[in-house]
C-alpha cells in the first residue's frame, strides 16, 4: 500500500513568525517582502496563538457595514452585521499590533495529518495558511494553498 502524504511532508520550515506585539504595518511590510499571504503569530514561549494574513491587514481600508433597520409588525428589527460583528471590525480596522488583528485561535493541524485534510480545511475555512504544530501548539511549520497545488499538480502529472 502506498504512503500517504501528511501535513509533515509538504510544510515549509521557512514561515517567518510574527510576535503578538509587533507593529501591524511592520509585518504587513515583512509579508510583502517574503511574498507570504500570511504567518503564524508566536507567543513568548513559541506557540502559535494565531495567524497573520494579508486579509487580516485588509481590514485597515473596510467600510463598517452596519445593521439596517428593518418595520416588521410594529416591531424594529435590525437586519445584517450584529453588535459582535461591528465590534469585531472596528477591533480589526483600529488594530495597530499583530494581535489586535490576527485571527484566533488558530486553526491548525498536525504534521500527521493526510493532505486532503489539509486541502479540506483550507477550502471549508478559506485559510490561505495553515500552521503544523506539535502536540503541545509548538510550531514545526507552514501549509499554504501553494504549498497543496504544488503537490496536486505533482501528483496528478505523476499519473498522466
Amino acid at each position: 500500500m502506498p504512503r500517504q502524504t501528511t501535513a509533515g511532508n509538504l510544510m515549509r520550515t521557512d514561515s517567518y513568525p510574527l510576535k503578538a506585539g509587533d507593529e501591524l504595518f511592520a509585518a504587513a511590510r515583512q509579508l510583502l517582502s517574503h511574498r507570504i499571504d500570511g504567518a503564524p503569530v508566536l507567543d513568548e514561549d513559541g506557540y502559535v496563538q494565531g495567524v497573520l494574513t494579508l486579509a487580516d491587514i485588509l481590514y485597515q481600508e473596510k467600510t463598517v457595514r452596519t445593521p439596517e433597520p428593518v418595520f416588521l409588525l410594529d416591531a424594529l428589527l435590525f437586519w445584517g452585521a450584529g453588535k459582535d460583528d461591528m465590534e469585531e471590525q472596528l477591533h480589526k480596522m483600529t488594530a495597530s499590533k499583530v494581535a489586535e488583528a490576527m485571527s484566533s485561535p488558530p486553526i491548525t493541524v498536525s504534521p500527521k495529518d493526510p493532505v486532503s485534510h489539509v486541502a479540506s480545511l483550507m477550502v471549508e475555512k478559506n485559510l490561505t495558511i495553515l500552521p503544523v504544530t506539535d502536540a503541545e501548539g509548538g510550531l514545526l511549520g507552514v501549509i499554504d494553498r501553494r504549498d497543496v497545488v504544488r503537490f496536486i499538480l505533482g501528483h496528478y502529472h505523476d499519473k498522466a
